[in-house]
């Protein structure tokens, strides 16, 4: 690689691509993921524990946060800009941007690392133009450079995903107790990192029955169980407490599961269509080369397309078949995808070869859309989208005295309320008293707001449901409009991104507690039109993205 001007210019361009952008929205948090597992990773680290008490996620990049947050703590005490470890959590409490800074240039690294992988793996496994396609299609899709900017597991998944899957392949070329075992260990990595990756394993086993039928290896049963030995330890390293409180993470397995199944998503629509426009939509013509590929695949159905074709089909559907819609729960099969249709494009390219503008032009209507998509994405990163510009008026023009209320599932305004975490925060009760009696302080603060929660949370949740979401949101009801009045609440603050997919998603398709949830939305917005005065509204533009915000003045 010291020579390879190729791959080092593709890499300085893909590492401008995503710098830009990992500044965009902070000091808040436009991605709740980020929000939730940097809190659960400084949780972890003041009660000196490895024990999420959350068990919706794998642990492997929670882990990692915590011990990114504990080396930043000890250079910042070092340096005097953490005085202890209270200063360190007042820090994340009123603006916690370095915390996500800090997860967001890890992940822009593991990001250039994985376009590394690509090429190096494919150029060893199919040949230099193949990794070529294989490399830049990593560096430009949409979805991979976008997503890189959020201190979200999802970039580590891509960079797992994508060793396993080329490896893999090696392991189909080159049998080997060796090549099974690394295969297994990435699969269990990727595995450990997001849940999605479970049908990786697919793609390992079709390897082993290949090579049953083809018989071109004898230590069968040695070899697989290493892979599936590795794969184990691969997952439970980073995933110990799996062993220690199983029925805690299966519980929360089922949570998640039960989740994608029945809440009312920002993205909506019909079982696979949508995931099929939304890839071509966001791809463009990578996408439609996906899904090309994987016609060849079906049709030719050699090997190498049986290993790659299986484990992206039971992904795409499962994933198709959820109510919750979100193109990053395919990520841990979209590195088979970029194999597949980097071997159609080697096959194509090496066809016109002689043909200079044919090649251009492939080059062209490939890779510089999404180039553009992405600088474009850069561009409105540094300027102000709809949320930004609400809070700094927010900050101009509404009070300390004045009580807001905002309408949103994730606080993603750049401002903190310090009530939140004294009183009436989810995590309130957990919080050390000293750290409550500190962050005071900060009641004077301009980003401070007096800020009153829209929910009302019993004591227990449903116990009578075989829903695990239902029992869930069963803790929660929303207040009406009168009772936001009545507790002295001036302005509500909406945020489209939420109420838009309660007021158009068809009701009759949610189980019965959902279908009340979705009616107390309905009924609260019409109560809203119908009372409320609009203060001032914050539309997105070209230039400024993001939800549509309404003050109101009720």
């Amino acid at each position: 690689m010291k020579n390879n001007h190729f791959i080092w210019i593709l890499i300085l361009s893909a590492f401008f691509l995503r710098i830009v952008g990992i500044f965009d929205g902070l000091p808040a948090a436009y991605n709740s993921t980020e929000y939730f597992l940097a809190k659960t990773a400084l949780s972890m680290g003041a009660r000196q524990s490895l024990d999420p008490l959350i068990y919706i996620y794998p642990t492997l990049y929670t882990y990692l946060l915590l011990s990114l947050y504990m080396i930043l703590y000890l250079i910042g005490n070092l340096l005097g800009i953490f005085i202890d470890s209270i200063d360190f959590a007042i820090q994340f409490l009123t603006d916690p941007s370095i915390f996500y800074l800090t997860g967001r240039i890890i992940n822009v690294l593991v990001s250039l690392l994985t376009i590394v992988i690509f090429y190096k793996l494919s150029r060893r496994i199919f040949g230099e133009t193949t990794a070529r396609f294989a490399a830049l299609i990593a560096a430009l899709m949409y979805h991979f450079v976008q997503f890189s900017r959020f201190a979200v597991p999802d970039t580590l998944l891509i960079f797992f995903s994508t060793v396993a899957t080329l490896l893999i392949l090696q392991t189909y070329y080159h049998p080997s107790q060796k090549n099974y075992a690394l295969s297994g260990l990435f699969i269990g990595l990727a595995i450990g990192t997001k849940y999605n990756a479970g049908f990786l394993i697919l793609g390992l086993l079709m390897v082993y029955i290949l090579h049953r039928i083809e018989h071109r290896q004898t230590k069968f049963w040695q070899n697989s169980l290493a892979g599936f030995l590795s794969l184990f330890i691969g997952f439970f390293i980073f995933n110990p407490l799996w062993l220690l409180k199983f029925s805690d993470f299966f519980e929360g397995y089922r949570l998640m599961s039960a989740q994608m199944s029945t809440a009312v998503s920002l993205d909506y629509g019909k079982n696979y269509i949508w995931e099929i426009s939304e890839i071509i939509k966001s791809e463009l013509l990578i996408g439609v080369g996906f899904f090309l590929a994987s016609l060849v695949a079906v049709i030719k159905r050699k090997p190498v397309h049986l290993i790659l074709l299986v484990p992206v089909l039971a992904t795409f559907i499962y994933v198709g078949s959820w109510q919750k819609k979100g193109i990053d729960y395919l990520f841990a099969v979209f590195p088979a995808w970029i194999i597949m249709f980097s071997l159609w494009l080697d096959k194509l390219s090496a066809k016109i070869k002689n043909r200079k503008f044919l090649k251009a032009l492939l080059f062209i209507v490939l890779f510089v859309p999404p180039l553009l998509m992405n600088i474009y994405q850069d561009v409105i990163s540094l300027k102000m989208d709809t949320r930004e510009l609400a809070t700094e008026w927010i900050k101009k023009n509404i009070s300390k005295d004045e009580q807001i209320c905002y309408d949103h599932y994730t606080f993603d305004l750049g401002l903190f309320d310090v009530y939140r975490y004294t009183d009436y925060g989810a995590s309130s009760a957990q919080l050390p008293e000293v750290v409550k009696k500190r962050i005071l302080n900060y009641a004077n603060h301009p980003s401070n707001v007096s800020n009153v929660p829209i929910h009302i949370k019993f004591e227990k949740k449903m116990t009578d449901v075989d829903n695990p979401y239902d029992a869930e949101i069963s803790q929660y009801r929303r207040k009406s409009l009168i009772e936001l009045q009545s507790e002295g609440v001036t302005y509500l603050i909406t945020n489209s991104w939420f109420y838009g997919p309660y007021l158009e998603c068809d009701i009759e398709k949610f189980t019965p507690i959902m279908k009340q949830r979705i009616n107390e939305v309905r009924e609260f917005y019409q109560d809203i039109d119908n009372i409320g005065k609009k203060r001032i509204i914050f539309k997105p533009d070209f230039w400024n993205p993001g939800p549509l915000i309404i003050v109101y003045e009720i």
